[in-house]
């Protein structure tokens, strides 16, 4: 079985994570994992208006053969938008555009994994409901990492998964040093990419996952409010220093 991760953040584009590439491949090889993908965003939403990333790739290549090196498997990836959702894009290593839910179906053609991540985990720019229009679309619904014992928005996820016969992946979203090992994927197949791949479409895996303890859940929502507010903040400053 490979242990895997398929959405993590780096701070090499964008500063909202605190692990370099390096610490996040170091981090890995500690907690034994075989594959993992950073999806850096190839856009990020300021204030209602979305930041375009085109380099969202870089990290790939910055990292990939110090991946190697270590005995991780790093299969390229990117978070975007697409049509105001949050979609995870896996084995795409492209400069990202705007895509629209037409475009993806094109990808599927390409061996491009089409991935729903913390679907229910708000309406602005999580996929909710809107995951059954485009159901065939979708290889994997993503089992978030933010959950305790008494909230839990992954519940709708399992129930969709389980209708539709889609795989689940248990994901960190990495942001921090301890995202890393909250949760993982456990894969049935080799360790070559087009084998993970087709694992994952078969839904030859099995996730390890358990609630936050609930101290780290609340100041999980704390982080993600404040660095929300001082992002936007200090996006908005340049902006009004720039007019």
């Amino acid at each position: 079985m490979l242990k895997s991760d398929f959405h993590a953040h780096t701070n090499l584009i964008q500063k909202h994570s605190e692990l370099s590439p390096k610490q996040l491949i170091d981090l890995a090889v500690k907690h034994k994992y075989d594959v993992i993908t950073i999806t850096e965003h190839a856009f990020l939403n300021f204030w209602f208006k979305l930041k375009y990333y085109p380099n969202a790739v870089k990290t790939y290549d910055h990292i990939k053969n110090y991946a190697k090196k270590k005995g991780i498997l790093l299969i390229p990836g990117i978070e975007t938008f697409v049509e105001g959702r949050e979609i995870l894009l896996i084995n795409f290593n492209k400069k990202p555009k705007k895509f629209t839910f037409d475009d993806l179906y094109e990808l599927k053609n390409e061996n491009v994994l089409i991935v729903a991540p913390h679907p229910f985990y708000g309406k602005k720019k999580c996929i909710g409901d809107k995951i059954i229009e485009h159901i065939k679309l979708f290889d994997a619904i993503e089992y978030c990492h933010l959950y305790c014992n008494f909230i839990n928005p992954n519940k709708k996820a399992v129930e969709i998964a389980k209708k539709y016969k889609k795989t689940l992946l248990a994901n960190s979203d990495a942001h921090f040093p301890y995202h890393l090992n909250l949760q993982s994927s456990l894969l049935d197949c080799n360790k070559n990419k087009d084998s993970i791949l087709e694992a994952i479409r078969k839904n030859k895996v099995k996730i390890e996952t358990k609630p936050m303890p609930t101290s780290l859940f609340i100041k999980e929502i704390n982080w993600l409010i404040t660095t929300n507010i001082k992002r936007n903040t200090k996006e908005l400053i340049k902006d009004v220093f720039k007019s």
